[in-house]
């Protein structure tokens, strides 16, 4: 097994692309569930629980890429830390609406 420093391995593990497609794709549905919100009328709650998963998904991508696609146990641990953390802040979003407003963090309104 050799010994690689931590630039060789994001780029043999193409975390770059991952991060990418990642974003972009996060991008595009969140805009496109904003529209949704917009046209019928729903709650800002949905985007804003959309958009804590979405920013919570990103370390999990990461991690399951940074592994290699495989479910080591610190892989195991480290996605239930991220797990964790994610339902955390959604239900104090929840419980406490406006202490944390990620659609007022948007680049585009």
């Amino acid at each position: 097994m050799k010994n690689l420093s931590w630039f060789e391995k994001f780029k043999e593990r193409k975390i770059g692309q991952t991060l990418a497609v990642y974003l972009g794709s996060a991008w595009v549905f969140i805009e496109a569930l904003n529209f949704l919100i917009e046209k019928y009328g729903w709650k800002v709650r949905v985007l804003d629980t959309i958009i804590i998963l979405a920013v919570f998904g990103l370390p999990a991508v990461i991690i399951y890429v940074w592994n290699n696609a495989k479910f080591t146990k610190k892989a195991i641990v480290l996605q239930t830390i991220n797990i964790v953390l994610a339902f955390s802040v959604i239900g104090y979003n929840y419980i406490r609406p406006g202490s944390i407003n990620p659609t007022e963090l948007r680049l585009l309104s």
